[in-house]
């Protein structure tokens, strides 16, 4: 045991060390005034960089939405492959290819309650913009694919699908 535990210590040491590691996550707000809509989103996030090009990483996070008197809370996990396709500047762009799991509990103004769980694959393209060695911003800029709540393929870039965030690279 003292071996496994020694053997962890070192791997997540050099990890680390590697200044490859980051953390960090997003928010997201969005309301709709006309329809009586809002979504609140915070997603926190860790990932490693393998190169320049690609990257690996995950999200766990928590949404809630409300709908004219109707309430969702949301679990995600969702996991994602980076790949960096190109830097202008100190700018890099993007396109996270993923696919995870939500929880859904549905709330209706008038109704019993209920829930379920939904599986979802996505490219979300994003920007992100170092301001420093280890701090970066990012945004994610609206997402296209397949979820299984919805039962539909679809392309979302309105208010609703743009996250904002910050990464902390060790």
């Amino acid at each position: 045991m003292k071996k496994l535990f020694l053997t962890l210590a070192v791997a997540t040491i050099a990890i680390a060390a590697s200044a490859q590691v980051y953390v960090g996550g997003q928010i997201g707000l969005y309301r709709d005034t006309d329809d009586n809509n809002t979504t609140f989103k915070i997603l926190p996030e860790i990932g490693y960089t393998f190169n320049e090009h690609i990257s690996v990483g995950s999200v766990i996070g928590y949404a809630y939405a409300y709908d004219s008197g109707n309430k969702v809370d949301q679990i995600e996990f969702s996991p994602y492959l980076r790949y960096t396709y190109a830097k202008l500047g100190p700018v890099q762009l993007f396109c996270d290819a993923n696919a995870g799991f939500t929880y859904y509990k549905f709330k209706p103004k008038n109704g019993a309650d209920s829930d379920d769980t939904y599986w979802h694959a996505y490219l979300k393209p994003g920007i992100a913009i170092p301001v420093s060695d280890n701090l970066s911003f990012v945004s994610h800029i609206g997402q296209i694919g397949y979820d299984d709540a919805n039962g539909v393929f679809s392309a979302d870039f309105s208010g609703n699908a743009i996250t904002i965030g910050v990464y902390y690279n060790f």
